[in-house]
């Protein structure tokens, strides 16, 4: 599919795709059971040239608080320029291992994949191949579907 420029921009992925899936999974960014944390900050330790070990701050673009099922996780957003690769995965492993939080999403226009970080290694627990990213809704979907699972395993 072919997708206009306005998609290589981080920003409009952003507000058309992310957090109109966010909306739609039931997840509004401040209420009495969900709250979005944007640019939530990571310390990330690194070794200084002098030997010593220094914290860095990185920026995840979100972090969402579910109460109602009881998880937090992280999302990484990528452009149709920028895409999910292997870098982008160590990105989000990376912040997944300092913040101490389970679960990660990263998201471009074409791919939705989510990770669970445990002992020490993020596993892809799943992902959604997005065939129009005007339309959000089957998107949303896909992360309720995944959301009340890991509800139902926490149980």
């Amino acid at each position: 599919m072919e997708l206009s420029s306005e998609w290589n921009n981080e920003a409009y992925v952003s507000l058309h795709l992310v957090q109109t899936m966010l909306e739609k999974a039931g997840l509004p960014r401040k209420s009495g059971y969900s709250h979005w944390i944007p640019e939530f900050k990571v310390k990330v330790p690194k070794l200084a040239l002098t030997g010593h070990i220094e914290c860095t701050q990185k920026e995840v673009d979100f972090l969402i608080e579910d109460l109602s099922r009881y998880i937090n996780f992280l999302i990484e957003i990528k452009t149709a320029e920028t895409r999910i690769d292997d870098d982008a995965r160590l990105q989000l492993q990376t912040y997944l291992k300092y913040s101490h939080t389970r679960f990660g999403v990263l998201v471009d226009p074409f791919l939705v994949e989510i990770y669970e970080y445990t002992e020490w290694q993020p596993n892809l627990r799943c992902k959604y191949e997005i065939e129009n990213p005007n339309k959000v809704q089957p998107i949303a979907n896909f992360l309720i579907n995944f959301l009340d699972k890991v509800k139902m395993l926490t149980m």
